[in-house]
């Protein structure tokens, strides 16, 4: 059994157990409406399964009997059972219900309540490694990785690529002579850019292709230890086995982090370049965010930057009121004095 079809009956076998009644409902929604809406079906199927197999564990075989208190009982229900996204994300089961109105499947307002069961939200702030942090990753990668994980590390490092987009970069897509890198469709803005990268990254990414199994099939940059496409979430998880001191409750190594995660490297590269004055603009091109908003969020100014970006500011202030293209609020003298010489204009 290929990759390929050993994904296809994991997907099957996840549906049957947890569908259950509603196993042919639930396929048919996630070939069909699913696909067209959605770019990770993965994701609506898994903040979709665990609905389907509470009602199936209560006895509910009829999507008539759902009301709004069915569904406060399964985000309870999902809390406690390890179902924490699908608790907290009601976002799927909300267009699932949506889509059966307009289907005519369900006659009844939606049982989702968006202020009752929606997803609150947070305020985020940049969650950027520390230099220090970084190069314990990469003397533990030395010691511990391998030249894909140590290839992986430095193009999310210097580049800040989200990790489905280094899954997806193909041989065509890296120009070494360039430091480039170019981000195809899909993608989470969805909007082709180039990447950019260091003389570390470099050396790390030809140390990766001295390796990399020609003869593997396909044309992805990376592959797995058998020579098969990157699967989502796996480097993740290898990461962490790597780096971590407890994997999976378990104590792994006696020296390392206590946690890992790819993503904080578009925190840390974001923080870098604002901090080294870097605007907006560029920081939404090099990240491929789509909104001013996402700033917010990624990036984490040092005090020093902060610092040095008010004394910058007011410094070109008042050069431009020296040099006449400035704006100054008149003081309560300046403005009566000048008050004869208005009126006389008139």
């Amino acid at each position: 059994m290929n990759v390929k079809h050993k994904g296809e009956f994991q997907r099957r076998k996840y549906l049957q157990d947890h569908c259950g009644p509603y196993l042919g409902l639930v396929s048919e929604y996630l070939e069909g409406v699913a696909k067209l809406r959605y770019r990770n079906v993965g994701l609506v199927r898994k903040l979709l399964c665990p609905f389907f197999r509470f009602l199936w564990e209560r006895g509910i075989v009829s999507l008539k009997d759902v009301v709004p208190a069915t569904v406060t009982a399964f985000q309870v229900w999902a809390r406690e059972n390890g179902f924490a996204s699908a608790a907290t994300d009601t976002s799927a089961l909300s267009v699932f219900f949506q889509w059966l109105i307009v289907e005519e499947r369900y006659f009844e307002d939606s049982p989702v309540i968006p202020a009752i069961h929606g997803k609150r939200k947070r305020a985020r702030t940049g969650r950027p490694y520390s230099q220090e942090d970084i190069s314990q990753i990469r003397q533990l990668l030395d010691v511990r990785g391998n030249e894909r994980l140590r290839a992986f590390f430095e193009i999310a490092n210097e580049s800040g690529l989200r990790k489905s987009e280094i899954y997806r970069l193909r041989l065509e897509d890296l120009v070494i002579e360039q430091r480039s890198l170019k981000v195809g469709l899909p993608n989470k803005s969805m909007t082709e850019r180039l990447a950019f990268f260091g003389d570390r990254a470099s050396c790390r990414i030809l140390e990766w292709l001295s390796v990399r199994k020609p003869d593997c099939g396909h044309g992805f940059l990376f592959h797995n230890h058998y020579g098969a496409p990157l699967l989502r979430n796996t480097t993740q998880e290898e990461f962490k086995r790597i780096l971590c001191k407890m994997y999976r409750g378990r104590m792994a190594h006696e020296t390392g982090l206590e946690t890992f995660s790819i993503h904080r490297l578009r925190h840390t590269l974001a923080s870098k370049l604002a901090s080294n004055g870097a605007d907006a603009n560029t920081l939404m091109n090099v990240l491929g965010w789509v909104s001013p908003s996402s700033l917010e969020s990624y990036t984490r100014l040092s005090e020093e930057a902060k610092v040095q970006g008010f004394v910058w500011a007011s410094e070109r202030a008042e050069q431009q009121l020296k040099n006449g293209t400035g704006k100054r609020t008149l003081t309560a003298e300046e403005f009566l004095n000048g008050v004869p010489d208005l009126c006389a204009v008139g």
